[in-house]
């Protein structure tokens, strides 16, 4: 019941799936040459994409966080996370409210989600391994 969708004319696909009711679980790690941010991860300054961010805006989505965690008999533990919609506003006191940076406020999602990925790793090393150059910007290359 899971259906790939290219990127190349995929957004007509999703624009009908989600206007049909349909869950869109979408893997994007890196980022592209022209729509990402650059954020701290596990210390040090990684491009990440903003497509989540864009499809969420888009299509007033609701995002969920998902890790799978191999146990010891072998078993996945799956953790599942709501991601909290972006704030308009940031406290910088108990009384005054400041516009988020407008390009902070673009990829809340995204930066929740490696918040999310950065504790994961922190907590359970063993978990991970790297296939790819993750902290390499694509026009790097």
């Amino acid at each position: 019941g899971v259906q790939t969708i290219h990127p190349k004319g995929g957004a007509h696909t999703l624009k009908k799936c989600v206007k049909g009711g349909g869950v869109i679980a979408l893997l994007v790690d890196l980022s592209t040459n022209e729509r990402k941010l650059y954020y701290p991860f596990l210390g040090l300054k990684a491009p990440l994409s903003l497509t989540a961010d864009r499809l969420i805006n888009r299509f007033n989505a609701q995002a969920y966080w998902l890790c799978n965690v191999r146990q010891k008999n072998g078993h996945y533990l799956v953790k599942l996370k709501k991601l909290s919609p972006k704030p308009l506003h940031q406290s910088i006191s108990e009384n005054v409210m400041t516009p988020i940076d407008q390009s902070l406020h673009m990829g809340w999602y995204t930066i929740q989600a490696h918040r999310l990925l950065e504790e994961e790793i922190r907590q359970d090393p063993k978990q991970w391994l790297w296939l790819h150059q993750r902290w390499v910007d694509r026009e790097e290359h």
